[in-house]
């Protein structure tokens, strides 16, 4: 049986290249953010911030910390059925998500939140990293961008060949 390998085109390569690029930077940009929660207790007050490559610095939530009841476990389902785990931040009036992941590490940050709810700590900060997204979306960006120099390598490549050609004429 014989195979047949087709080539992309120069258009079909330039779209695969701009495809690999947005993608890379909207997970990057939409995803990738390291979020904080901060409180002081002698202030009463809680903060949750995101941290991004791309958009800098941005206090999403501002908290009263005797607003907070504790943190909890809530599970729900991905798009294929599968359990999906959230540590969700209680207050009396709303529930706010943190952080989602497995159910190890999700019952561990929300025991960590819940114990310095009830200590006596004035300072806490935890944080939740976004660093395998921004990896993985830096990577297809990467990829993206070498599709791209290499179609410009190649226009470039025919331009010289074209001028060269012209000008022998």
């Amino acid at each position: 049986m014989a195979t047949v390998k087709k080539k992309l085109g120069p258009v079909g390569e330039f779209i695969l290249a701009l495809v690999f690029l947005a993608a890379g930077l909207a997970v990057v940009y939409f995803m990738s953010s390291d979020t904080y929660l901060i409180c002081n207790r002698a202030e009463n007050h809680c903060i949750l911030q995101e941290d991004n490559i791309i958009r800098g610095t941005e206090i999403t939530t501002t908290l009263n910390l005797s607003d907070f009841q504790g943190a909890e476990v809530s599970e729900g389902k991905d798009s294929k059925g599968n359990p999906i785990y959230h540590v969700m931040l209680v207050t009396d009036q709303i529930r706010i998500p943190f952080s989602t992941g497995k159910f190890a590490s999700c019952t561990k940050t929300a025991a960590t939140i819940n114990q310095y709810l009830h200590g006596s700590e004035n300072d806490f900060k935890l944080k939740e990293s976004g660093l395998v997204l921004m990896l993985l979306g830096f990577l297809f960006a990467g990829v993206g961008t070498l599709i791209l120099l290499r179609y410009f390598a190649k226009l470039l490549r025919l331009v010289l060949k074209l001028a060269f050609a012209v000008a022998q004429r």
